[in-house]
Order: C-alpha cells, then sequence, then structure tokens
C-alpha cells in the first residue's frame, strides 16, 4: 500500500465509522434491539415568544378593525353608498382589541409599561371614522389631518 492510499484509509474509516455512529443516534432497547430516535423537537415557549405571537395576531387584528371603521364611516358618509351599519359594533372591536394588546404588553412588562403603550396607542387610531368620512366628502385637509392619527 503507498502512502496516499494510506493517508486516505487512515481518514476515511474512522469517517465513516462517526457518520454510520451519528446516523443510528437513539437509544436501543435491550429486550427487543429495536432503535429509537429521541424526541427532538425545539421550543420557543418563553414569555417573549408568547408576546410576539399575541402581538402579531392582535395587530393584524387591529389592522382589519381599524380598516372596517374608515370603511363603514366613508360609506356612511357617501350619497347613495350603505347605511354604514356596524359602524359603533366596528369602533367598540377596534376599542376591545387596543385594550388586549395592552394587556399583552402588561403581561411581560408590567403595568407601567402597559400605560406607556396604552398612551402612545390609543391616539393613532383615534380618527379612523373621521379619515373615512374625509375622503368619501374629498375633504383633502381633512383627510390628511385625520390620517395622521389613525
Amino acid at each position: 500500500m503507498n502512502w496516499k492510499q494510506a493517508k486516505k484509509t487512515v481518514v476515511a474509516v474512522p469517517l465513516s465509522a462517526v457518520l454510520l455512529a451519528s446516523a443510528g443516534i437513539g437509544t436501543v432497547s435491550a429486550s427487543t434491539g429495536n432503535t429509537q430516535v429521541p424526541e427532538m423537537a425545539p421550543t420557543v415557549e418563553t414569555p417573549a415568544a408568547q408576546l410576539r405571537s399575541d402581538l402579531s395576531n392582535l395587530l393584524s387584528t387591529h389592522f382589519i378593525y381599524q380598516s372596517e371603521v374608515a370603511l363603514l364611516s366613508y360609506h356612511e358618509a357617501k350619497e347613495g353608498g350603505p347605511t354604514g351599519e356596524g359602524l359603533a359594533e366596528a369602533q367598540e372591536e377596534l376599542e376591545i382589541n387596543g385594550e388586549q394588546l395592552t394587556e399583552a404588553v402588561k403581561s411581560v412588562y408590567g403595568q407601567e409599561a402597559a400605560d406607556a403603550f396604552d398612551k402612545i396607542f390609543d391616539t393613532q387610531y383615534e380618527d379612523s371614522a373621521g379619515y373615512g368620512a374625509a375622503v368619501a366628502s374629498g375633504d383633502q385637509e381633512k383627510s390628511i389631518k385625520s390620517k395622521k392619527t389613525c
């Protein structure tokens, strides 16, 4: 056997053994000889991960409610359009959703952070209905002003 062939063998045999052994990682039952691979699913169950999940869901829902309020207000203000029925209910759902967002923040960061979040967030959707009505009436100035607060 030449030197090159010997080096390949010295490297290949242990490497093959490692690869074969790692492919069969698990436990072997002494009674049956069956190999079982242990369950190794990653987990991310932390308060921060739960908060991210909750906020993602709540913010998506918030956007839907906010859009619904603006659209219903638009239709209510537009002549010949739908009556805008459900505007009060949509506005109420939007506010409830805002409260749920605040509670999600509170669950991880505490009351002080929740109060700060609520103060900032509450004003951001304050005039969704005003924005829809301004767009319907063609009032560009009011539309821009309302859009800044929703």
